[in-house]
C-alpha cells in the first residue's frame, strides 16, 4: 500500500508542478479552483438556472437536457437586428425620446428569436428616436436560439446585436445558426428542448462581437452535466466561434474531479465533431496493474479521408506506451491500422523474475519468461467492397506475446 500511495503522490505531485503548485499548496489552490467554477452558486441553483433537466434516458450520455424558452413560434425566418422591430415593456418608467428612457422592474427586450430580461434598464436613443443600446441591471437574462447568458450588469447595442455582460453564466448550443432549428425539440407552446452538444460555464465578463462569435474572460467550460461535472476546463480567456464550429482558449488548466491534471499556454479545439489537426483533450485514469496513466492525444486532420491519432500514454507501474491509429477511405474500401508499442515495460520485467515460482508449470509460461519486454501490438482492419455481389474483408492482429491485450 506504500508504494502504491507513493506512486499516486507522485504523479499528481507532477500535475501540480506542471500548473506551478506544490503539494503543500495543493488544498489552497483547489479550494481557490473550486470557488473559480462555482462562483458562490450552489449546484442547485446552477441547475435550476441553466434550465437542466435530469433524465434516466439511457441514450442519453449526460443523463439530462437543457430547456429554453420557445422564442418565436411563427415559423418566420429571424431577421438581421437593424430589420427587426423591438418590443420593450416594464412595470414602471420614466420616457424620453430625445435623451434616455429609464425602466424599473420586469423589464423585457423582445426581437423576433431574442429576449433580454432585466430588473432595470436604461435606453439610449438616436437623433430619431429609435432605440439604439441599452444598460442594464439586475437578474439579467440575454436568450438566443441555443444560447443563455445570466449576468449581474450589461451594456447592449440594439443594432449591431453586440454587448458586453458582467459576471456572466453561460449555456451554448454549439451548432452553427444556420443549423440551430435542427437541434431545437419543442416540447409545448412554451418551450424547447436542445439536443446538441452544450457547453456551460462562468466568465468574470463576456462580450459578444457579432452573432455566434463570443469572447470570455476568466472563464470555466465543460460539457458535462452540470449537476454532476467530471471534467472542467478553466482559461484566462476563451473564444466561442460558433459560425467556424472552432473555439481557443489561453492559458488553460484542465480539471478533472476538482484536481488539475493539464495545463497548457493555448488551445483550439472544435466545439462540434468537426475534425481539426490538434491536441485532444487527455485522457486519465487509473488501475491496480498499470497504476495511474495519462495520455495525450494528438489529432492529424491528414485529408478529408485520411487521419491519424498519436497518443503518448505514460503508466506509472509501466513506463510510456506510443498508440497510433491511422484510418482510411478509398472509393471501395475503409478500415484503420492500430499500432502500440510500450519499451522496456517495468511491470512485464517484474512478473517475469517471480512467474516461474507464482504460476510454475502453467501452459504457455516459458514462451512468456522469454519474450521481450519491449511489447507491441499491430491490428488491421480493411472492408472493401468490389461490387453489390463481391466484397472482401480483412481482420489481422499481431501481438509481441500471448497476454499484451489483457
Amino acid at each position: 500500500m506504500r508504494k502504491k500511495n507513493n506512486k499516486s503522490t507522485l504523479w499528481i505531485g507532477l500535475c501540480l508542478s506542471t500548473l506551478g503548485l506544490s503539494l503543500p499548496h495543493y488544498s489552497i489552490a483547489v479550494a481557490y479552483i473550486s470557488r473559480q467554477i462555482t462562483q458562490n452558486t450552489s449546484t442547485e441553483q446552477l441547475v435550476e438556472q441553466l434550465n437542466w433537466v435530469a433524465s434516466n434516458d439511457p441514450h442519453n450520455i449526460c443523463h439530462g437536457y437543457f430547456i429554453e424558452p420557445q422564442l418565436d413560434t411563427s415559423g418566420a425566418p429571424i431577421l438581421p437586428p437593424k430589420q427587426s422591430a423591438t418590443s420593450i415593456t416594464a412595470d414602471s418608467g420614466t420616457f424620453s425620446q430625445k435623451s434616455q428612457t429609464v425602466l424599473n422592474g420586469n423589464v423585457v427586450v423582445l426581437q423576433p428569436g431574442r429576449r433580454l430580461v432585466a430588473n432595470h434598464a436604461v435606453i439610449y436613443h438616436d437623433a430619431s428616436g429609435k432605440y439604439k443600446a441599452m444598460s442594464l441591471k439586475g437578474n439579467i437574462h440575454a436568450y438566443e436560439p441555443g444560447q443563455l447568458l445570466i449576468a449581474d450588469s450589461a451594456y447592449y447595442n440594439l443594432l449591431k446585436k453586440t454587448g458586453i455582460l458582467h459576471n456572466v453564466k453561460y449555456r451554448v448550443l454549439l451548432v452553427p445558426n444556420s443549423q440551430m432549428q435542427n437541434y431545437l425539440t419543442p416540447i409545448n407552446n412554451n418551450q424547447e428542448k436542445l439536443n446538441g452538444p452544450v457547453a456551460w460555464g462562468h466568465a468574470k465578463q463576456a462580450v459578444q462581437t457579432k452573432v455566434g462569435h463570443t469572447s470570455y474572460s476568466e472563464v470555466t467550460y465543460s460539457t458535462c452535466a452540470p449537476d454532476a461535472a467530471q471534467w472542467v476546463m478553466i482559461a484566462s480567456k476563451m473564444n466561442l466561434n460558433r459560425e467556424t464550429e472552432y473555439g481557443s482558449a489561453h492559458n488553460a488548466r484542465l480539471l478533472y474531479e476538482g484536481i488539475p491534471i493539464f495545463y497548457t499556454p493555448y488551445w483550439s479545439f472544435p466545439l462540434t465533431k468537426k475534425r481539426k489537426t490538434g491536441l485532444l483533450f487527455p485522457l486519465y485514469g487509473t488501475s491496480s496493474i498499470s497504476g495511474a496513466e495519462f495520455g495525450l492525444p494528438f489529432y492529424w486532420n491528414i485529408a478529408p479521408n485520411y487521419d491519424d491519432t498519436i497518443t503518448p500514454t505514460a503508466y506509472s507501474k509501466r513506463g510510456v506506451m506510443f498508440d497510433n491509429e491511422f484510418r482510411y477511405l478509398t472509393g471501395l474500401s475503409f478500415g484503420q491500422f492500430d499500432f502500440n508499442f510500450i519499451p522496456d515495460d517495468k511491470k512485464f520485467k517484474s512478473f517475469q523474475k517471480t512467474a516461474a515460482q507464482d504460476f510454475p508449470g502453467q501452459f504457455g509460461l516459458s514462451n512468456l519468461l522469454k519474450a521481450s519486454p519491449n511489447r507491441y501490438s499491430f491490428i488491421w482492419n480493411n472492408n472493401t467492397q468490389f461490387n453489390p455481389n463481391w466484397s472482401g474483408l480483412v481482420d489481422y492482429a499481431h501481438v509481441s506475446d500471448d497476454y499484451f491485450l489483457q
